[in-house]
């Protein structure tokens, strides 16, 4: 328990009204992507079979669609709709057969699996299950927020009147739109006809492939007349979600020291937004399906200059690091590593149109 507690030490950041006790910090130090052994219900069990239901049609219709490796033109994973249905069986390899059997046998088999783990040997102990119960209640009544750093993976937590000053600040950076006469909906209702109007025109003028048009819109070409597909697929094509956005804290940019004296707003923080199953999330993927590969190749360089993201930029690390360990271990030498962290610009919009023709 010491241990934990040392450990806990050093991740949980909390800037909140509330007092951890022991028990919650260990429950907080196994990460907010623990999850607890679930108490085995009606309703869990749908759940569940709905969710293997899913997974196994991803996984037939990927063996029978396949990805093309022969410079065909293969659509992005992000732009293809969703299949209700289930392929043929005729059409699918043994070695699928085989998978979706297993994952079904062992789902009729695992609830008394479960229920054992769950009476017998739980994940959780019983005092974490009383503190997992503690900070989901005052999570669901807005007295806290609890949420991850940056770089450092620290575990915030604040008070929700703190979290609801620091979002109005940082969206004070947006112009705010007006749309208390039509209302939300009407408004995005129109950006995706603008946006809709515009992959139109890139279609008929020939730039744009009819594998495309489909996915993004969810319209079809036919004599000259575009259509709006109906049925179970149109649904795709009807979303008017809006993107939501949360806090960054860049806790890795202060000491420890400063770190325990310093208020949360004090913190810096960055805005980020969400960008999937939004109105314009198809729209989105589009682009980044052009701009990528042309980012990737004009940035080619020694060493490769194009990154996408950080986890990108660790991997790139860690492969260097085993080419440099297998050079190293060859030559009988004692390998040393120094890794430094950059921040990288954003490709897109740091770019001039004229790099951009010269690029394409």
């Amino acid at each position: 328990m010491q241990a934990v507690l040392a450990e806990a030490q050093k991740i949980i950041l909390n800037k909140s009204s509330i007092e951890l006790d022991d028990h919650d910090k260990a429950f907080l130090c196994k990460g907010l992507r623990f999850a607890p052994t679930p108490n085995w219900s009606q309703l869990v069990e749908n759940a569940e079979w709905l969710n293997v239901q899913q997974h196994i049609r991803r996984t037939e219709w990927s063996a029978v669609l396949g990805e093309k490796n022969d410079g065909d033109f293969v659509l992005p994973k992000k732009l293809k709709i969703p299949k209700f249905s289930r392929p043929e069986s005729g059409k699918i390899d043994e070695e699928t057969k085989t998978y979706v059997e297993m994952v079904c046998t062992k789902l009729r088999n695992i609830k008394p699996l479960v229920l054992k783990a769950y009476r017998m040997k739980n994940n959780l102990s019983k005092e974490q299950r009383k503190s997992f119960s503690k900070l989901a209640k005052l999570t669901e009544e807005r007295k806290i927020v609890i949420c991850r750093a940056d770089k450092d993976g620290k575990i915030v937590i604040l008070n929700y009147d703190d979290y609801h000053a620091i979002m109005t600040r940082e969206q004070q950076q947006f112009e705010k739109l007006d749309v208390s006469v039509d209302g939300s909906d009407t408004y995005l209702e129109k950006v995706i006809k603008d946006c809709n109007e515009l992959v139109v025109k890139l279609h008929a003028i020939g730039e744009l492939k009819d594998e495309l048009l489909l996915p993004i819109i969810g319209m079809k070409c036919k004599n000259n007349a575009y259509r709006k597909v109906n049925g179970a697929s149109a649904k795709y094509f009807r979303c008017n979600a809006l993107a939501y956005a949360y806090p960054l804290f860049k806790t890795h940019k202060l000491t420890p020291e400063n770190l325990l004296n310093v208020a949360i707003k004090e913190i810096p923080v960055r805005l980020l937004q969400s960008a999937g199953n939004i109105s314009t999330s198809r729209i989105t993927s589009f682009l980044e399906f052009i701009l990528k590969p042309i980012s990737a190749e004009f940035c080619k360089n020694c060493p490769n200059e194009f990154c996408q993201d950080s986890r990108q930029y660790i991997g790139d690390l860690l492969m260097w690091k085993e080419r440099l360990t297998k050079k190293l271990e060859t030559a009988k030498q004692k390998p040393v590593f120094y890794i430094v962290a950059a921040d990288v610009i954003a490709l897109y919009p740091s770019l001039y149109r004229d790099t951009w023709t010269k690029a394409l």
